[in-house]
């Protein structure tokens, strides 16, 4: 899948907002997949792992949503605080024989 910044902003902001899927859906995707032995060795504390997000896990106090992709992006969505960011950074390598 291949697109701008600008239109990922967008896909989160529907994401966070409902408009894009049905809650039973947000709510599936929201549920923590991980057993007991995969929470232990999760990278990020307090977090569970959905479907295909990062999601909480156990404390209730959390209430955004994401993930970290390749090269440095990371999408935070925040329903009940009602933000949305997505960070990004855009790396060049350059070889030199």
């Amino acid at each position: 899948c291949v697109s701008t910044v600008e239109d990922y902003i967008k896909f989160l902001e529907a994401l966070r907002m409902g408009e894009l899927l049905k809650p039973e859906t947000i709510e599936l995707m929201l549920t923590n997949q991980l057993n007991d032995h995969q929470i232990k060795t999760y990278w990020v504390e307090n977090y569970g792992y959905g479907l295909g997000i990062r999601c909480k896990y156990k404390d209730e106090s959390i209430s955004d949503f994401g993930w970290g992709g390749a090269a440095g992006a990371y999408a935070i969505v925040d329903p009940k605080y009602e933000y949305t960011a997505f960070y990004v950074a855009s790396v060049h390598m350059v070889a030199s024989y």
